[in-house]
């Protein structure tokens, strides 16, 4: 069975939206997890033997969070777009009679 332009789009844009809430859900346990590790080094602060050295520490913590926080963002973004587009390829489809028409709309998104 060939599906068409509409059908092919709205499988595409579910399962962008599924990774994208997928990588939205591992962001956040990132950031928590980042949250922990950072109370604990500020506890008791790593060995100096360690690969990183407690000064780097120090800096790659926050700077580890703050991207977290923006992958989480973009990541949140994308489903919203994803949903939205969605929501409107589906209205657009409602109508069987206007195929050209609507496969022209949906490039336009």
């Amino acid at each position: 069975m060939t599906l068409k332009y509409s059908q092919r789009s709205l499988i595409v844009l579910s399962l962008l939206g599924i990774l994208s809430a997928i990588m939205s859900v591992l962001s956040v346990i990132l950031i928590f997890q980042l949250q922990a590790q950072q109370s604990a080094v500020r506890e008791s602060p790593p060995a100096a033997s360690s690969v990183v050295p407690p000064r780097l520490w120090a800096v790659l913590l926050p700077v580890s969070t703050v991207l977290s926080a923006l992958a989480l963002t973009l990541n949140l973004s994308s489903v919203v777009v994803c949903l939205l587009h969605s929501y409107f390829s589906t209205e657009v489809c409602r109508g069987e009679q206007d195929a050209e028409r609507r496969d022209a709309n949906l490039t336009l998104f």
